[in-house]
């Protein structure tokens, strides 16, 4: 009943639309007339630091977790980042977990304000550090049982949790730690810093009679991207449940012995499960039928990426059975050639400004993105379980997306030098390891050194 209703989302859509396209059109008519670049980098900032966008939330929790490990003392920093695997068995072992966060209780801050234990002596001393590990185990739980529902490809059931593997956690919390990038007040403050400097702008080139209508459409703007983004994260929180139940029925066929393992049951749809526990299923054998589309999937992973954009005519059978021919269809050859023209030089679209030089690290999943520590992050496309990893870089060019994609927005909010929709084939030009200068203002990449 629940994810039969989008009603809310589509009307939220709309909303946005409306307004980001109102704003976008007065930006170019009445602030910026001449430069549509430079109109297009002005929305951006305007829409900057707006707060209370939650897909941030869960990224600045382990960031105060980061922060505290690293200031606390050298022997807690020293414990969290070269004993991973004990992290991990402690937090595991529910012997250890006495003490448990509410729903209640306040995710932002709450390390923080934790105390530390005072006086050298007592700091110092084995109990002030096992108490501090406590925190820090207490801390990540809390972020577990808040956001452990979360991955990376959230709206795909299949996919691991947080729950099931909180390395993930762990790791980008000794990445923020190694780098130093745990500092939120520096990070909200260049945001505002963006978006103040935008709305001097706006403030200097209308007058009075302009600046009501165009304030008045911003901040129905800023007010519908906030919440078409927070509905992002509400869809999020109902997949989790939906993940779980779907889950539980897996664990329900694996014990009666009609799959090999509770996961399969993400290889057959709904209505095959529906038609089972009915019993009006075509075939009960359903590890075979398992079997077939596991196949099938690992033939589909290893064959050729769609285009982008595509149109198809006729029966669409024989584009499944040869992809190749989907190469043939694919809409933005040729703005793909174009861009291509300058080897140098990919253009995209501005979200966040920033001028950032330096060494890419270019991923196709999050485990390539292991160690990342000031690179510039380069990638086809990212999901909410992307947004841990972007303060431990120092840009993000990403080939899909728009302005109002969810990397986009975070970014913004972020202060994260990005830009987003790069066209002339950016996964196929840059490599790990390339030096490129990045003007996220202006959405220019150019490749300084091969």
């Amino acid at each position: 009943d629940v994810i039969g209703h989008w009603e809310v989302p589509i009307y939220n859509d709309t909303y946005v639309m409306v307004f980001f396209g109102l704003l976008k059109k007065l930006t170019g008519r009445w602030v910026i007339t001449n430069d549509t670049d430079k109109a297009q980098s002005l929305q951006n900032d305007l829409l900057c630091g707006q707060g209370d966008v939650e897909s941030t939330m869960p990224t600045k929790l382990l960031m105060e977790s980061a922060e505290y490990i690293d200031t606390h003392s050298p022997e807690l920093k020293e414990w969290f980042l070269s004993c991973k695997e004990e992290v991990l068995a402690l937090l595991a072992d529910q012997n250890t977990a006495k003490t448990t966060c509410t729903v209640a209780e306040s995710s932002h801050g709450a390390v923080r304000n934790r105390k530390k234990p005072q006086g050298a002596a007592i700091s110092s001393s084995q109990d002030a550090l096992e108490e501090a590990k406590k925190n820090v185990l207490l801390s990540i739980r809390m972020f577990l049982n808040k956001y452990g529902f979360r991955c990376i490809n959230e709206l795909k059931l299949e996919e691991n949790t947080l729950h099931d593997d909180p390395g993930f956690v762990v790791d980008m919390i000794a990445g923020y730690v190694t780098s130093g990038a745990y500092s939120i007040a520096s990070m909200e403050k260049r945001e505002m810093e963006i978006r103040k400097q935008a709305e001097d702008l706006v403030q200097s080139n209308l007058p009075i009679h302009k600046r009501v209508i165009y304030n008045w459409v911003l901040f129905h703007a800023r007010r519908g991207v906030k919440h078409r983004e927070n509905l992002r994260f509400a869809r999020t929180k109902i997949w989790g449940v939906v993940r779980n139940l779907f889950r539980a029925v897996g664990m329900n066929l694996y014990k009666l012995g009609v799959v090999k393992m509770e996961q399969d049951v993400f290889y057959l749809t709904v209505d095959e499960l529906y038609a089972y526990v009915e019993g009006r299923s075509v075939t009960n054998d359903l590890a075979s039928l398992v079997e077939i589309r596991k196949q099938e999937w690992s033939g589909y992973k290893k064959g050729l990426q769609p285009p982008q954009r595509f149109m198809t005519a006729g029966a669409l059978g024989p584009y499944q059975l040869f992809p190749q021919l989907l190469d043939d269809l694919d809409m933005l050859k040729e703005a793909e050639a174009e861009a291509s023209s300058d080897p140098n030089v990919l253009k995209g679209t501005p979200c966040c400004p920033g001028v950032v030089e330096g060494a890419v690290r270019v991923v196709t999943n999050v485990e390539q993105a292991k160690g990342l520590n000031g690179e510039i992050l380069v990638t086809a496309r990212t999901d909410p379980g992307w947004v841990p990893l972007y303060p431990l870089c120092s840009g993000l060019i990403i080939e899909r997306g728009s302005l109002l994609s969810h990397s986009a927005v975070v970014a913004r909010e972020l202060g994260l030098p990005t830009v987003v929709g790069v066209s002339g084939g950016l996964l196929k030009r840059l490599k790990t390891g390339m030096k490129v200068h990045l003007d996220a203002g202006k959405g220019k990449v150019t490749i300084v050194q091969s």
